[in-house]
């Protein structure tokens, strides 16, 4: 009987052992990014200048409530009080 579950104790660890993640088999995803860092010098202008920020992109205006996800691709221009961008980040 002992060697029964010590069989069986053996097969389960091969078993636990296979479904481990290792470094060959991750596999690598390349995610797209934003052009925030293409449009920096429109920091500090009116947020109309934002019209040739390429899509995905969202405005977010002072004191706004925004979703929490987060997607590389999107280009989040942050607005301040006077209507001017104050940052454009990726998100």
């Amino acid at each position: 009987m002992l060697k029964v579950s010590f069989l069986f104790t053996g097969a389960i660890c091969l078993l636990l052992a296979a479904c481990m993640e290792t470094e060959t088999n991750k596999v690598q995803v390349s995610q797209p990014v934003c052009a925030g860092a293409t449009y920096q010098d429109l920091v500090g202008e009116a947020a109309d200048s934002a019209i040739i920020i390429a899509e995905p992109k969202r405005v977010i205006l002072p004191n706004s409530a925004v979703t929490t996800d987060h997607r590389p691709d999107r280009t989040n221009i942050l607005l301040d009080k006077t209507g001017k961008i104050a940052s454009i980040t990726c998100g």
